[in-house]
């Protein structure tokens, strides 16, 4: 009988929990704004086309003006959620192996949320909250690898190390100030063992006592 080999998962070299703060971090702000941004991007391509499309300026006026109340209540509603249910904070895990970075959401009331959402979406028949519950959902647990890395930036100052893959998936390793240090440097060993040409960035400013 002849037997199948079954590769071996990479050796988890580094492993860490921290909560960090939601709206009062300056790269999850970051995050929801570049996000918020892209929805309302979306929103007005939507709008313009249905402009185009029934050829009546005013109708258009009325629907991109929906939409922006549309964005503007997804914002009011972003922030009291932050606030009042995950009183501004999320709790999160890192690892790092020799093949890539893993994130998770670690905190429970996040995963109840997403799929609060789905099931939300789907008893109510709104497509569109079934869509962010998936979304939350399958952004519980994220992995790049190494030798996928496009853009790396490292912020000492703030001991966060930013990562972002071919296909744009974007994940924020937040550190301890105790294993700052050693989370660069395996990333940048990481980088070099799988022959990466990404040159990373460095924020100016030394990491945290």
């Amino acid at each position: 009988m002849k037997r199948c080999n079954i590769p071996a998962s990479p050796k988890i070299l580094l492993a860490w929990d921290i909560t960090v703060p939601l709206l009062t971090n300056r790269f999850m702000l970051a995050d929801f704004t570049r996000w918020m941004l892209l929805t309302y991007a979306v929103m007005a391509l939507v709008a313009c086309l249905i402009g185009l499309f029934i050829r009546d300026m005013k109708a258009f006026a009325g629907i991109l003006q929906l939409f922006g109340l549309i964005c503007a209540g997804m914002t009011v509603l972003f922030v009291l959620i932050m606030l009042l249910f995950f009183r501004n904070r999320m709790e999160l895990a890192f690892a790092i192996d020799e093949a890539g970075v893993n994130a998770l959401v670690a905190s429970r009331k996040a995963k109840a949320g997403s799929r609060l959402a789905i099931l939300l979406g789907v008893l109510a028949g709104k497509p569109g909250a079934v869509g962010t519950g998936l979304l939350a959902r399958a952004q519980e647990n994220t992995r790049l690898e190494f030798s996928e890395l496009r853009w790396v930036r490292f912020s000492p100052a703030s001991a966060v190390i930013s990562l972002r893959d071919k296909w744009f998936m974007h994940v924020r390793l937040y550190c301890r100030p105790d294993n700052y240090a050693q989370a660069e440097a395996l990333v940048e060993r990481g980088l070099a063992r799988a022959k990466s040409k990404v040159k990373p960035l460095r924020d100016a400013g030394q990491p945290l006592p």
